[in-house]
């Protein structure tokens, strides 16, 4: 199980329920409606799908994303409001007349609907309908960012300074390495971390605890993996340990280097047997095998016994050397009650012997490993990483699509804006004619305002009988103007087209 890859969504529930770890259990952090936003809906309407996934914390990356939209939009506006009076202009300059809707230059959403409301019209004509995309853009863009950006955690490799490391050559000793130590529990600890964050269990080079630790391919150097041997044997409560390991040997679930263990009650009575076995003896230093019994009932004193057999074999060759060191018999003694401890929930026994196995090869090349730094003569390109997640910041794809939408929207307003000005001062229509008193329709509060004081046009000559007649007359109202720039007649009305 340790060289498989546990679904980083479903978990290892082998490993994670005997170590607690209930997802059903978890509480819902944040408000309901958080959870909706950043968990139902993107689901419901496919957001979950992949995203950009950038190299920083998640709240800077929205502030800055925010601001940039901002900053945006707000450039926006007075460069549209130029291409507005640029169309005016050069439209006044082909017609020598113009209707009033191009005349109100840029507008915000309410306006440019209260226009269309009011006059039955878009101001701008077509540009209208961009004055309300912008806007919507804009909200969009926002709302987008503030509830679609969030953080998540993606496999990468960290950074690893000091922990428990295998030594990069063999040690020339025997060992019976102690299970009591804490080097051992970092080990044991590190596989469950892992298959929590969705990595890989197994025989690590080094750990160091880190809670974000997510083993990939290049941390592991191998395995143990225990099998399902036979059918269980049951056995009556007050049958004795040897009858027991009789029985099993003469059904070969069992080597001839055979050791029990079991909990003792206050009545003196023992349950919950564990028979742990080995195919070398101590002395031999080759790499052995472990076979293992267990009461997988675990009922307590004087209930009948059903022990089912497993057999364990390691595949890693790069740390055979460490379990041929290791004197066999005396370890699994003295590791006999540890197994029995860390099998309390016996119907993940394979998981759970061969996470224990392999945490017992990780501390095997020393009686008590301390922590330590990776050797500096080490060659190994990936000795000061490992594998982990790490936090990036999440760009789904409707906010990097609108971030292109929204540049492309301001890149072309500019582009067009530029292209008019050509096109302006090809015509001799300069800017500085359009602020003399009548060069160029007025496009703006400001140039209403200075174009009303000195009553030119034909506002001053309209009667305001009420305003559903002057909306009535705003419709269809085209605007001449008399001109005092260059190529220009003085006096003189335009032309009775609209456009």
């Amino acid at each position: 199980m340790s060289q498989t890859q546990c679904d980083q969504d479903k978990g290892c529930p082998n490993l994670v329920d005997i170590l607690g770890y209930n997802r059903a259990a978890r509480p819902l952090t944040g408000a309901f409606s958080n959870y909706l936003l950043f968990h139902t809906m993107p689901t419901m309407i496919g957001l979950n799908h992949p995203a950009f996934q950038i190299d920083a914390e998640s709240p800077k990356l929205r502030t800055w994303l925010r601001a940039y939209f901002t900053v945006l939009f707000v450039a926006f506006a007075p460069i549209a409001n130029k291409v507005c009076a640029k169309r005016a202009q050069l439209k006044f300059h082909r017609h020598q007349t113009i209707h009033v809707r191009y005349l109100t230059g840029w507008l915000s959403v309410w306006q440019t609907l209260e226009y269309w409301y009011r006059l039955r019209g878009l101001p701008g004509g077509w540009f209208g309908l961009l004055m309300i995309l912008v806007a919507a853009l804009a909200i969009l863009s926002d709302l987008a960012v503030s509830g679609l950006v969030r953080a998540v955690t993606v496999p990468s490799r960290c950074s690893f300074i000091s922990g428990v490391v295998l030594p990069p050559v063999p040690v020339p000793w025997r060992v019976i390495p102690s299970n009591q130590q804490r080097a051992y529990r970092l080990a044991f600890e590190a596989q469950s971390i892992s298959l929590r964050n969705g990595g890989y269990g197994g025989i690590y080079r080094k750990v160091n605890g880190e809670p974000n630790f997510r083993a990939d391919k290049l941390d592991v150097v191998g395995s143990w993996n225990c099998e399902d041997m036979a059918k269980p044997q049951d056995f009556d409560p007050d049958t004795l340990v040897p009858v027991m390991i009789n029985r099993l040997r003469a059904s070969g679930v069992l080597y001839n280097n055979s050791l029990a263990c079991s909990t003792q009650h206050a009545d003196k009575s023992r349950s919950d047997w564990l028979i742990l076995s080995a195919s070398v003896p101590d002395g031999v230093e080759k790499p052995w095998d472990v076979q293992v019994a267990m009461d997988i009932n675990a009922q307590g004193p004087h209930k009948p016994i059903n022990m089912k057999s497993f057999s364990c074999k390691m595949n890693a060759p790069a740390v055979e050397w460490i379990l041929a060191r290791i004197n066999s018999y005396q370890t699994l003694a003295k590791w006999c009650l540890g197994f029995t401890e860390s099998l309390e929930n016996r119907t993940t026994a394979e998981a759970l012997l061969s996470q224990t196995l392999n945490s017992m090869i990780m501390v095997g090349w020393n009686a008590v490993v301390s922590v330590s730094e990776v050797p500096a003569n080490v060659q190994d390109s990936t000795a000061s990483t490992q594998g982990c997640l790490a936090p990036r910041a999440s760009v789904p794809w409707p906010v990097s699509t609108l971030f292109l939408v929204d540049t492309a929207f301001f890149v072309c307003m500019a582009l067009y804006w530029l292209w008019l000005l050509l096109l302006a001062r090809k015509k001799g229509l300069s800017n500085r004619h359009s602020w003399e008193v009548g060069a160029s329709p007025p496009c703006d509060l400001l140039q209403w305002i200075r174009h009303s004081s000195t009553r030119h046009g034909s506002f001053d000559k309209m009667t305001p009988i009420s305003p559903q007649h002057r909306a009535e007359e705003l419709r269809n109202q085209t605007w001449p103007f008399q001109f005092r720039g260059p190529g220009y007649e003085s006096g003189g009305l335009g032309k009775s087209e609209q456009y």
